[in-house]
C-alpha cells in the first residue's frame, strides 16, 4: 500500500506543476493594450467642451473674429507626435484665452470628427489661468497624438484637426494627416491648458 500511495503521489505532481503555469500564459493572451483604459466611444459635439474660466479684469475673452489659429512645429517621442497649436492676437486691443481648445481628428468634405475628442493631459491643471495676448502676439495649447500604430485597433485615415479655439463654438480646421482608432475607438488625443507664447 506504501508503495502505491508514492506512485499516485509522484504522478500527481507534473499534474501540478502545469496548473500553476496555466493561468499566467492565460493572462498574457488576454492583456489589452496600454491604452486599453484610455478606450472611448466617439462623440460628435457642436459646443467645445473647455474649461471655462474667468478674464482678468479690464480684458475681455478673445473673440473667434480676433484669431488665427496655426500649427506650430511638429515634434515626436515615444510614439506619440506633439504639435503646438497657436492662437494669434490678430485684434486691436489685448484679449484673454483661458481653459483648454477642444480638438479631435476629422476626415471628409465637410471633415467630421473621427474618435474621441481630446482629454486634458493628465498633468494639466484643471482650471489653468487666464493668458492675456497683446495683439500681434500669441498663446499656444501643445496636443499630444498617440500613434494609432501603436495600438491593435482598425484605422481610419485621417486628414484635418478640428480646433475650438477656448470658449468658442467655431471650429477651424487645419490640414493634419494621421491615423483614428475606430474600432475599438481608443483615445489618441491629449490636450494642454493655454500657455503664453508660440510653443514651449
Amino acid at each position: 500500500m506504501r508503495g502505491t500511495a508514492l506512485v499516485i503521489l509522484a504522478a500527481a505532481l507534473p499534474l501540478t506543476a502545469c496548473g500553476s503555469s496555466s493561468p499566467n500564459s492565460s493572462t498574457t493572451a488576454t492583456t489589452p493594450p496600454a491604452a486599453a483604459s484610455s478606450h472611448r466611444t466617439p462623440t460628435v459635439t457642436t459646443t467645445p467642451t473647455t474649461s471655462v474660466v474667468a478674464a482678468p479684469d479690464g480684458v475681455p475673452l478673445c473673440a473667434a473674429g480676433d484669431l488665427t489659429v496655426s500649427l506650430g512645429q511638429q515634434g515626436g517621442a515615444a510614439g506619440s507626435i506633439y504639435v503646438p497649436i497657436v492662437f494669434t492676437n490678430t485684434g486691436p486691443a489685448p484679449c484673454a484665452l483661458s481653459g483648454y481648445p477642444a480638438v479631435s481628428l476629422a476626415a471628409g468634405n465637410p471633415p467630421a470628427p473621427l474618435g474621441p475628442e481630446a482629454e486634458p493631459d493628465s498633468t494639466a491643471p484643471a482650471t489653468p489661468p487666464p493668458v492675456t495676448v497683446a495683439p500681434t502676439e500669441s498663446a499656444h495649447a501643445t496636443l499630444r497624438y498617440s500613434q494609432a500604430g501603436n495600438y491593435d485597433c482598425e484605422r481610419a485615415p485621417a486628414q484635418y484637426l478640428l480646433i475650438h479655439p477656448p470658449n468658442q463654438p467655431t471650429a477651424v480646421t487645419k490640414p493634419f494627416t494621421a491615423d483614428a482608432c475606430v474600432k475599438p475607438a481608443y483615445l489618441l488625443l491629449h490636450i494642454e491648458a493655454i500657455k503664453p507664447g508660440k510653443e514651449n
